[in-house]
């Protein structure tokens, strides 16, 4: 097997040969202690104004690919795994901070894995403190919409099987391509990904990096890849919160209810409050079943229970949503007729508001019922 290293540098011209030499050095150590064959290197020039593809054009076993402009991190990295030979990729920032021995663990992970992340948060790390919190919390977050631990999201140096990247796209072109490549990873249930410790030393010259800005950056293409590819995990937990606060909401008038077996005239604004809450969190959630199901389907990422995939649940659903939209209509009937006799309606608002959450309830649950036989038929080879 060939492993090709990308080194993207954007004006790393105090850093650049210093990194190249690190590889080359390394590279008789990855030969002796992998099952990697051949080394190749290439740096992306991503439209430098300083001397870096001068210093790079001195090294002639060293592939130069240059971008006429800046394009970004991310973009530069893929230009490089275009330009690539190699079954295995893998890529070190071009700044100087990691060792390119730290390959030979990474390429043995790799036979137990699909990607292997080379952490830098081991006790020797000279990392920055305020991005040594960061990592941490974008790792704890990232663990939690994944259920998979990762310590280092937006490590610069990786190895990775070829084939990772045909499933991993959309990829960002600036510097967030890092978060954003682990996090797609992470949410494909069958890919691999491992992890090991690799050293880390301050950088060459000024980071590119904004702690803020940058942060900020992560934070969202965490979200927006859980989004895509775990809906559920964004749109359900916000359901949930809908649904705790209407249930809070309720402890009064059912403990006066319990008491006094009536209803206060005062508590309708109330019970419309919980009747729009129940309706926007049941609403919420079967959104966010519904979207894993599609996800399902145009990515192949399987949904984490099989019970939405059984038509027996979906019928359920079906029935359910039915009853309670029938049954909303029934308990308002006689209030039909007597509007549409004398033009009022006196008996009881709570009949209205009851018969109207169980219709919205219904309705809903029974368009998912809808929607979700409707996505199976779509996968089903015809």
């Amino acid at each position: 097997m060939r492993l090709s290293i990308v080194i993207p540098a954007y004006n790393e011209e105090q850093a650049i040969a210093a990194v190249v030499e690190n590889i080359r050095e390394a590279r008789g150590a990855i030969l002796k202690d992998t099952g990697i064959r051949d080394v190749e290197i290439l740096v992306v020039d991503d439209g430098s104004r300083d001397r870096t593809a001068e210093i790079v054009r001195g090294y002639p076993d060293v592939k130069l690919v240059q971008h006429s402009r800046n394009r970004g991190y991310g973009a530069a990295l893929a230009t490089g795994f275009e330009k690539a030979r190699g079954e295995v990729l893998g890529f070190l920032d071009g700044d100087g901070t990691c060792d390119a021995v730290d390959f030979v663990p990474l390429c043995r992970k790799l036979e137990e894995a699909d990607l292997v992340l080379g952490t830098r948060l081991s006790s020797s790390s000279r990392m920055p403190k305020i991005r040594r919190l960061g990592n941490r919390i974008f790792a704890a977050l990232t663990r939690l919409l994944s259920g998979k631990a990762v310590t280092d999201i937006a490590t610069g140096m990786r190895v990775f099987r070829r084939g990772v990247l045909d499933r991993l796209p959309p990829l960002p072109t600036g510097l967030h391509y890092t978060p954003a490549m682990t996090c797609h990873a992470l949410f494909l249930t069958d890919l691999r990904v491992a992890e090991e410790s690799i050293s880390y030393s301050n950088r060459v010259g000024r980071s590119k990096l904004s702690v803020v800005k940058d942060g900020f950056r992560f934070l969202k293409i965490i979200l927006d890849s859980a989004l895509v590819y775990l809906p559920l995990k964004i749109l359900g937990p916000i359901g949930l919160l809908f649904l705790l606060i209407a249930g809070a909401y309720s402890v009064g008038p059912i403990r006066h209810y319990l008491r006094a077996r009536s209803l206060q005239e005062e508590t309708i604004y109330r019970l419309l409050a919980i009747a729009a809450l129940v309706a926007v969190g049941l609403i919420f959630i079967l959104a966010g079943l519904v979207a894993q199901k599609i996800v399902h389907l145009i990515r192949g990422v399987p949904t984490r229970s099989r019970l939405l995939h059984r038509p027996r649940f979906q019928h359920l659903l079906l029935l359910l949503g039915m009853i309670l939209a029938l049954s909303g209509i029934a308990i308002n009937v006689p209030n039909l007729i007597e509007y549409v006799r004398y033009g009022r309606v006196q008996l009881h608002w709570v009949y209205v508001l009851v018969g109207g959450m169980s219709v919205v309830s219904g309705s809903a649950l029974f368009a998912f019922g809808l929607l979700s036989r409707l996505i199976d038929l779509l996968q089903k080879p015809r």
